[in-house]
């Protein structure tokens, strides 16, 4: 099906020439017999790049956008987890917090405070099994002024109740850690977004369990400790007809001197966020496009969106029905407005096929000129099976 739009979309190009339309035919072919599906193998401009050297401007200006997928033969020392955060600081690569990843019943899941850090992002180490910040899922974390932070959050008190957390952390080393705040000014929440510009860290929406409410404010700070509500996001941005409908689990990625917030969900309803918003400042927003090509996807909650930048792109992993069968596929873009399907990660971990499909949440980290991306299958009334890892897909871009 991504392969026929993809043909759809080229065609007028391969008019030029009938023996390229015969190769790309060929490769068509191919990806639809093999897991490592190529679905765009066409060059794309890249802008605003000055990580090279002028004299090198073709290699500049362009990305390869064949990937290869391998599945990793090593197995990860990562545990299964859902609602983690991962990260790279100082040279390293960090795993941290999270909980059980099933879904149904939820009450019994165990939330964690464990960190782990890697070399390579394959090979992994547990530096602590109980950080002192309480255990959580569903937090930001994040580097702002050579320290790692952590804000906010979902933790468990007694029995099965759950605990919304409004704190802020931080760290040097990603071993040692401080609390800055017991309590942010903001109400307690999990899942907004931050992100951090002129010596700024940024808090913006979240969700509570208080009248199940979704945020949309923009909080500011410079320390963690003094926090100012500087603005809001609109409903109009927003796309919504009622009022304060608020998102949560969105991400927001920094490009070319812009940032982009997109995924997430909308109000009690939770239907997901199908736009894409931009700034220059976190205050400020616009919208770059309404409904990008993922607004008609079977799995509406689209909480497991986990954008990432990529080689001067943003980039997308949409889990999503395809022909019937769960899959997790990749979509990128230059500006935000204009996002073209790149693959299909392959349905399959470790050898063993999957009848699920997707990692639930996944996590992606950039290492070296590699992508792994990182997830555990979630428990369901479905999926009666609870995963005993975190696995990892590589994703590497042909030069």
């Amino acid at each position: 099906m991504g392969g026929s739009k993809w043909v759809q979309s080229k065609n007028s190009n391969m008019k030029k020439n009938t023996y390229i339309l015969f190769f790309m035919l060929v490769l068509l072919i191919l990806s639809c017999t093999k897991d490592d599906t190529i679905l765009d193998n066409g060059p794309n401009p890249v802008n605003g790049s000055n990580d090279k050297e002028s004299g090198d401007e073709a290699d500049n200006n362009t990305m390869s956008t064949e990937l290869n997928f391998t599945v990793v033969s090593k197995d990860t020392d990562l545990p299964p987890r859902m609602g983690q955060e991962m990260i790279a600081f100082k040279g390293e690569y960090w795993f941290m917090g999270g909980e059980t990843p099933q879904a149904t019943p939820r009450e019994g899941n165990t939330y964690f405070n464990d960190i782990w850090k890697s070399k390579d992002g394959l090979a992994w180490l547990k530096v602590t099994d109980n950080a002192p910040w309480p255990k959580r899922s569903n937090f930001n974390l994040f580097v702002f002024d050579g320290s790692l932070w952590i804000i906010g959050g979902k933790s468990k008190t007694v029995k099965s109740n759950d605990e919304w957390l409004n704190d802020v952390w931080k760290s040097a080393d990603g071993i040692k850690w401080t609390k800055v705040a017991q309590h942010g000014p903001w109400q307690t929440r999990l899942s907004p977004a931050v992100g951090v510009q002129g010596g700024k860290m940024y808090l913006i929406g979240g969700h509570s369990t208080t009248n199940w409410h979704l945020y949309q404010d923009v909080w500011e700070s410079s320390n963690g400790t003094n926090w100012s509500k500087v603005a809001s996001i609109s409903d109009e941005l927003l796309g919504v007809e009622m009022t304060s409908q608020g998102i949560y689990e969105q991400s927001i990625l920094s490009l070319n001197n812009e940032y982009f917030m997109l995924g997430g969900s909308l109000a009690s309803s939770f239907l997901g966020f199908t736009s894409v918003l931009k700034s220059t400042d976190l205050k400020k927003w616009e919208l770059v496009i309404r409904d990008t090509p993922w607004k008609d996807t079977n799995y509406t909650s689209l909480i497991d969106i986990r954008p990432f930048v990529y080689k001067d792109n943003l980039m997308v992993i949409i889990n999503n029905e395809v022909n019937g069968a769960n899959k997790s596929v990749l979509y990128a873009s230059k500006d935000g407005r204009d996002w073209k399907l790149k693959n299909e990660l392959p349905s399959f971990i470790d050898g063993a096929v999957s009848k699920f499909g997707y990692l639930h949440i996944p996590r992606s980290l950039v290492v070296k000129d590699k992508i792994l991306v990182y997830g555990s299958y979630k428990k369901t009334l479905a999926n009666p099976w609870l995963d005993d890892k975190t696995h990892i897909i590589q994703l590497s871009a042909k030069k």
